[in-house]
């Protein structure tokens, strides 16, 4: 058995199965808030692969938008000259996009744009910050005096998916991701239909 404990550098080993006790778990967002990689205030991240593995076999949801959906509806197509996201990360995606009621093409074309993202060079941090700046002045023409508004309830939603499944807040915080002016507006809109449905 591996021991389930801090090692000497300060790292944790996952146990025999590949996995991780929730108080390790605790342990790694403890040091994930303490080095500045997660906010102090978030809820912790949902990081069980059986809960995600028992989202798949849920059946039909409700989407947002009053349609259903379910995690097959969900295509990863995988580009030319890329390796496949494994068969444990697409489940766990896809888990997250039924449990938030993502419908089905809007879910088809986050990973759409995610693919065309991945084919292009690794971005620098001012490469992220002209990005941004672009993003928001395309976002500002075309929401004028509403930008700000499209722009809270979009990282609001946003928020709401990196806990579901951290590898959202990666790809829209490393990546150009985070600055296409469709991704903010599409989790603006998701945002409101949350909201309307309450």
């Amino acid at each position: 058995m591996t021991d389930t404990t801090a090692n000497e550098a300060g790292a944790i080993d996952a146990g025999g199965d590949g996995t991780f006790s929730a108080e390790q778990i605790a342990q790694l967002e403890a040091w994930a808030i303490a080095d500045g990689h997660l906010p102090a205030d978030d809820p912790p991240i949902q990081a069980s692969p059986d809960a995600a593995a028992q989202a798949v076999d849920l059946g039909p949801q409700p989407d947002l938008y009053g349609g259903t959906v379910k995690a097959t509806d969900y295509q990863f197509e995988v580009p030319p000259g890329m390796e496949p996201m494994a068969l444990e990360e697409q489940r766990a995606v896809r888990a997250a996009l039924v449990a938030e009621g993502i419908p089905r093409d809007l879910g088809n074309e986050f990973a759409r744009r995610w693919n065309a993202t991945m084919r292009q060079p690794i971005p620098t941090d001012s490469d992220l910050e002209l990005g941004m700046q672009q993003a928001e002045a395309q976002l500002r023409q075309q929401y004028g005096d509403k930008t700000d508004e499209v722009l809270k309830l979009a990282r609001g939603e946003a928020k709401r998916l990196a806990r579901r499944n951290s590898m959202f807040r990666a790809a829209l915080e490393s990546t150009q991701l985070g600055n296409d002016p469709w991704i903010a507006a599409t989790l603006a809109n998701l945002a409101r239909a949350r909201q309307a449905r309450k």
